[in-house]
């Protein structure tokens, strides 16, 4: 009993070291690649077949499908790349994580501890940078073998537990029970890799024949999608789009390849007699198939994934687009690319608040994050535009390009301020959510056209403050006796509404906070409009007067 005690200790032991070494050869690359990974991911795929040797690439390197798919979940997520561009990396992920099964396909126990040893050396005495990385990456590399060699001499005592040896057979005698197996232990150790390992091993000391090595295999592709499920969670649509798309494809593949297990593990034992190469190759085979398979059919895939999961993507928007420090050469076109900024920022807080809306609307908590992520966006565009227009103002400007320079200095607060409250609505939309929080059908009603009148606002100022126009500018100021009215008019309603019982007093917290942030957004409008007439009053001092 204390010989199995001890042999699955080693068992679990190989499987841990196993796991830390990728994990770290993984990270070691990760790391002296820097940026370039992401920037790669986010620039270089255009095309779905550059896609493909991109997701392939960083996969192989990483060791990970998993994380170059949540990678993926998190771009799209934020708006960096599209689902039709993350498609095809997709489909390169699956050609690049099948690395790791052709290593330790490999029987080179004897570099085991010289990786170990350098990796060490290098690590803790490496003089730079790039040396100690490449040491974490040598050791990660040792780490991961050592673990590969504890996993195959310690599933040598499957032997003589009948129950696993049962199952085992059960396993190499029935494909489904193979892919079902296969998904759920990868799924619950989320590495595919892992997997593919103890496979290896199992098919090495003779527990598993092929047709149940396969079967585990498949199922491992499966089961790896966990993880990226996991990370769309709290997503966005795009997001949760990405993830479903890893899932079916793996799935796709498995049903594809079924009807062809015969003919295929055939083919693999004509191309070696090693079982372990068998296994390996058959990953491989398995994995660029399907990508040569679906491939030409991404924009019909892309299309399947959407009409699974309708519905239309909102992403936040990141970093500057329209400003440089490289412009300011030529101030005409950096005050231009300014206003274009600006425009875009204000456009951005828009967003904000018609998000806030659908969140009261559709009760959709997953906005919250789109909107938090815009308002991290339009306080680094104030942070940019301030910086920007100051350097503008340094150099040789018209008197009326000053003027504008000075216009957009002085709006861009107010813009930040219009991000700030529509925060303050998802807080509350969010707050109504949780605490179930219902308002009544009248009282929606009149919210919504409260609503109308500073949408009409954002966008009347904005159009303002682009083509510096007074004469749009002044129209803000009907604007403001309209918002102000149906301000005071709903706090009327209220009153009255508890006063017959059609409220609850609770509910006046969020319904009247929300009418105030609306009404505040309205007055930096104003705040706004002044400043294109050149007579600025911001309402963070008092209420905007005209």
């Amino acid at each position: 009993m204390n010989d199995y005690v001890k042999m699955t200790f080693e068992l679990l032991g190989g499987l841990a070291l196993f796991i830390w070494g990728m994990q770290m050869m993984g990270d070691g690359l990760q790391k002296a690649a820097g940026d370039k990974l992401r920037y790669i991911l986010e620039k270089l795929t255009r095309k779905p077949i550059y896609g493909v040797l991109v997701g392939a690439i960083i996969t192989g390197i990483i060791q990970s499908s998993s994380a170059t798919t949540v990678m993926l979940v998190g771009f799209v997520n934020a708006g960096l790349m599209s689902l039709s561009q993350a498609l095809g990396v997709i489909f390169g992920a699956n050609i690049g994580t099948t690395v790791t099964a052709q290593l330790v396909a490999f029987k080179i126990e004897w570099i085991i501890m010289p990786a170990i040893f350098l990796g060490v050396v290098l690590r803790l005495f490496g003089t730079k940078k790039a040396l100690r990385l490449f040491g974490e990456v040598l050791l990660g590399f040792g780490i991961l073998f050592l673990g590969m060699s504890f996993l195959s001499q310690s599933v040598l005592f499957i032997k003589d537990v009948e129950s696993v040896k049962s199952f085992l057979a059960s396993v190499s005698g029935n494909l489904f029970l193979g892919i079902l197996a296969g998904a759920i232990f990868t799924g619950i150790i989320q590495s595919s890799s892992a997997t593919s390992g103890l496979v290896i091993a199992l098919i090495g000391a003779g527990l598993i024949n092929l047709t149940g090595a396969i079967g585990l295999m498949m199922g491992a592709n499966i089961g790896t999608c966990v993880t990226a499920l996991l990370a769309s969670i709290g997503g966005n649509l795009g997001a949760r789009r990405v993830a479903l798309a890893h899932l079916m494809f793996n799935v796709i593949g498995v049903v594809v390849f079924i009807p062809f297990v015969i003919p295929v593990t055939s083919l693999m034992q004509a191309l070696s007699s090693e079982p372990a190469r068998q296994t390996a190759n058959f990953h491989t085979f398995f994995n660029i198939s399907m990508t040569i398979i679906m491939l030409p059919l991404t924009s019909y895939y892309e299309k399947l994934i959407k009409w699974i999961m309708p519905g239309k993507e909102m992403v936040a928007e990141h970093g500057i687009k329209f400003i440089s420090d490289k412009i300011l050469v030529t101030p005409s076109l950096a005050l231009e690319q300014a206003t274009q900024e600006m425009a875009r920022m204000l456009s951005i807080a828009e967003g904000m608040i018609k998000s806030t809306r659908e969140m009261i609307k559709t009760r959709n908590h997953r906005l919250i994050t789109l909107i938090m992520d815009n308002e991290n966006t339009v306080d680094s565009l104030q942070m940019a535009i301030t910086t920007f227009i100051s350097k503008l103002t340094q150099k040789s400007l018209s008197d009326e390009q000053a003027d504008r320079a000075i216009v957009l200095l002085k709006a861009v607060h107010d813009v930040e301020r219009i991000g700030d409250h529509a925060t303050n609505l998802a807080e509350l939309a969010e707050g109504m959510i949780d605490n179930n929080v219902r308002f009544s059908d009248a009282g929606l009603a009149s919210l919504f056209e409260l609503y109308d009148t500073v949408e009409e606002s954002t966008d009347l100022v904005k159009r303002a403050l682009t083509d510096y126009d007074k004469k749009l500018a002044r129209q803000m100021f009907e604007k403001e006796k309209a918002i102000d009215k149906k301000t005071d008019q709903i706090r009327d309603e209220h009153i009255e509404r508890l006063k017959t019982n059609d409220c609850k007093p609770d509910n006046g917290i969020f319904y009247l906070d929300m009418s105030s942030n609306l009404e505040r957004i309205g007055d930096h409008c104003v705040n706004i409009a002044q400043s294109v007439l050149g007579d600025v009053v911001h309402a963070d001092e008092g209420h905007a007067a005209e």
